[in-house]
């Protein structure tokens, strides 16, 4: 599901949420810089995922109970605000996580 694909000037953030096959939940976040003199485009990648054992909190923390979706729960109450919200609020809950970043 997308999070957020916005333009800021020359720069554009990509967003997105998914279940993986493993059921881990993934944010995965995009941002193109402005291109450099060479016509190259600097731009990183991440991504932020909570492993299968422990989505159940983040559903819980997301106001979700036993029985519901996460991406439909993100869907619903997420979805409108801006998703760098929703990893930041992962993060500061205390629920464990991994950030893995590439630079190009």
């Amino acid at each position: 599901m997308t999070l957020q694909n916005r333009m800021n000037g020359n720069i554009s953030l990509e967003l997105q949420a998914i279940l993986e096959d493993n059921g881990d939940f993934v944010i995965y976040g995009c941002d193109r810089g402005p291109k450099n003199e060479m016509g190259d485009r600097f731009e990183y990648i991440w991504e932020f995922t909570v492993k299968l054992e422990h989505v159940p909190e983040v559903l819980a923390l997301l106001g979700g109970t036993d029985g519901d979706e996460l991406l439909e729960i993100i869907e619903r109450h997420w979805k409108q605000i801006e998703g760098s919200r929703l990893e930041e609020k992962i993060r500061k809950s205390g629920i464990p996580f991994r950030l893995d970043i590439d630079g190009k």
